[in-house]
């Protein structure tokens, strides 16, 4: 099942009149799981080392790598190859993908967020009601820079557990 914020990706990330689903959509734990609210009711993982950053699409245009060994390549003409990259779909946790499709770049004038469409649908997750669930488009990643290191990542699973986040790192960075 998509998350509600994946419908309208671009729209998303351009205004923060959507009842927190801005900040799930960058990528970021926002208001929509209680964070700086002091009504956290689990432990949240925070983000990866680094801050926001704006890229271009030649900086995107590489091979970027989890912490697995799962690599998602972007291309200069906007295509894709995944082999086992993390992905974020709905609230499911170890999900990796393989495949290709085409990518795309939003953004604000503080970060750069990577939406990707598979060209085949993959498996979401192991929903019981719907065990045959299948998705294209999993949850955008927002760029950060940490130092010389430049990351992809997306928060994954149930924010109410410690699954670790989904961050990719390119290492023409």
């Amino acid at each position: 099942m998509r998350p509600a914020c994946q419908a309208d990706f671009y729209t998303t990330l351009s205004g923060d009149d959507h009842d927190g689903r801005f900040e799930r959509c960058a990528g970021h734990r926002g208001k929509r799981q209680g964070i700086g609210t002091g009504t956290e009711s689990g432990s949240v993982m925070p983000p990866p080392e680094g801050g926001p950053v704006v890229l271009k699409s030649a900086a995107l245009a590489a091979t970027w790598t989890d912490a697995d060994g799962g690599t998602l390549t972007l291309k200069q003409d906007g295509t894709f190859v995944a082999d086992d990259v993390c992905v974020a779909v709905s609230w499911y946790d170890g999900l990796t993908w393989s495949g290709t499709g085409t990518w795309n770049q939003g953004g604000n004038k503080e970060q750069t967020f990577v939406g990707v469409t598979f060209d085949a649908a993959q498996p979401a997750g192991f929903d019981i009601a719907h065990p045959d669930s299948l998705e294209r488009e999993p949850a955008p990643y927002a760029a950060l820079r940490h130092g010389k290191v430049l990351k992809l990542w997306v928060a994954i699973g149930d924010p109410d557990n410690d699954y670790p986040n989904c961050v990719l790192t390119s290492p023409a960075s």
